[in-house]
C-alpha cells in the first residue's frame, strides 16, 4: 500500500491481502524471538527445527505456518525464505499508519480472512470511504 501510494505509475492495480492502512502495534514479538533461537547453520533438520518452536509456541497452526517457510538451502542445511534479520530490525516501522497525499485511483481489491481481525469494520467503512473519492 505504501509503494502504491509512492509510485502509482509503477502500477496497475492493487491487491491488499488481510490489513488496513492503520496502525498495529507490533504484536509478533514473542514469534521473532523463538525464530530467532533456531540456528539455521545447524539445521539439517525439519523436526529439530519443530522442537525449538514448540519451546515458545504453542499453537500447531502457527508453527506448521511457519515452517512453511523453511527450505533446503545446502544439501543438509535449512534456512528462512524471508530475511529474519531484517524483519527483527524493522518490526518496528511494519505496522506504521499509511498515509498518502493523493489517493490510489487504480483497481485496488481488499481481501479480508473471514475469522481475521486484521481488518475491523471501522477499517472496512475507512477502506470504502476513500475508495468512493
Amino acid at each position: 500500500m505504501k509503494f502504491a501510494g509512492l509510485f502509482p505509475a509503477m502500477l496497475s492495480g492493487l491487491i491488499v491481502i488481510d490489513i488496513a492502512p492503520r496502525l498495529y502495534p507490533v504484536h509478533h514479538r514473542e514469534i521473532l524471538d523463538t525464530l530467532l533461537t533456531v540456528d539455521t547453520t545447524n539445521s539439517s533438520s525439519r523436526n529439530a527445527v519443530e522442537e525449538i518452536l514448540k519451546a515458545d509456541i504453542d499453537e500447531s497452526s502457527t508453527r506448521q505456518f511457519l515452517m512453511k517457510n523453511l527450505y533446503w538451502k545446502e544439501k543438509d542445511r535449512l534456512d528462512w525464505r524471508f530475511n529474519l534479520k531484517v524483519i527483527n530490525e524493522k518490526i518496528e516501522s511494519v505496522g506504521e499508519r499509511i498515509t498518502y497525499n493523493h489517493p490510489f485511483e487504480k483497481p485496488t481489491l481488499f481481501v479480508k480472512g473471514e475469522k481475521s481481525n486484521y481488518i475491523s469494520y471501522d477499517d472496512e467503512r475507512e477502506i470504502l470511504r476513500c475508495s468512493l473519492k
